[in-house]
């Protein structure tokens, strides 16, 4: 895999943190069009079970799929203590290969842009576009930050471009009360739509710093029309975008795109 995004150690640990079993902004839309196409669902990086144990406690038919082994252990454990059976596989989507096809295949919270190669990323369509039933939909959201960070030139970050870090969250760790800070820097590369970001996660206790992990991320950014084409050549087709978790058309105010398509 070409990423080097690591889900595991200190990210793991902390997501339910930033990310708990809560009702966020995609949570009814994915929801919602679950319901409208009846059948197993499958969720792409599924981390620690924010969708998808909800989506098992209202009763539907789904799995869970994550490349991180301490996401799915966690995952794992939090819906066990609340007596759900979970059926979860530890895979890259690049290297999606499982028994069985689903009605509905979907990728929350922009993942699909962490994979950054191109080819990759039409496999990992196609491979969507295979293991979905006949008349499956897919789910695809991806968003828009350009305008939050600076850009560079192409190729590796110059030694005169300094990265700027900012707080990006900050909470308490329920299990001891620690102060949990994480900080970014990221840059942007205009021409390859790829951003390289760094976030630096720091744990303290009573004001000492007890640990620390850098975590390192690429993801590729996808203009409307180009995926819609990558989608088109593997076979998808009636592919509609809408924005922001809405059924509303996407639009120039929209950060969220969410693509549609059937098998």
């Amino acid at each position: 895999m070409e990423n080097d995004a690591n889900y595991n150690d200190i990210v793991a640990e902390t997501y339910d943190i930033w990310f708990p079993e809560e009702t966020f902004e995609d949570t009814e839309f994915f929801r919602h069009m679950m319901a409208e196409v009846p059948g197993p669902a499958l969720e792409i990086a599924c981390g620690t079970g924010r969708l998808l144990i909800p989506y098992l406690k209202a009763g539907f038919e789904i799995e869970g799929l994550d490349s991180s082994k301490d996401m799915l252990g966690i995952c794992r454990r939090k819906a066990e203590q609340q007596g759900l059976a979970v059926i979860l596989h530890h895979q890259y989507m690049q290297k999606l290969d499982l028994h069985r096809k689903y009605a509905t295949i979907f990728v929350p919270f922009g993942s699909f842009m962490l994979v950054t190669n191109r080819e990759e990323a039409i496999e990992t369509l196609r491979r969507f576009h295979n293991h979905l039933q006949p008349n499956g939909q897919v789910l695809i959201t991806t968003y828009l930050s350009w305008g939050e960070t600076r850009f560079v030139p192409k190729g590796d970050l110059p030694a005169q471009a300094q990265k700027v870090w900012t707080l990006r969250r900050a909470g308490i760790r329920p299990t001891d009360q620690a102060t949990v800070l994480v900080h970014q820097a990221v840059v942007n590369d205009n021409v390859e739509q790829v951003q390289q970001g760094w976030y630096r996660y720091e744990i303290y206790d009573r004001g000492h710093l007890i640990k620390t992990y850098l975590q390192t991320m690429k993801l590729r950014w996808y203009s409307k029309y180009e995926l819609m084409l990558m989608m088109e050549k593997v076979g998808f087709h009636d592919i509609t975008i809408c924005g922001d978790y809405t059924e509303s058309d996407a639009s120039n105010v929209n950060s969220v795109l969410v693509y549609r398509a059937w098998k």
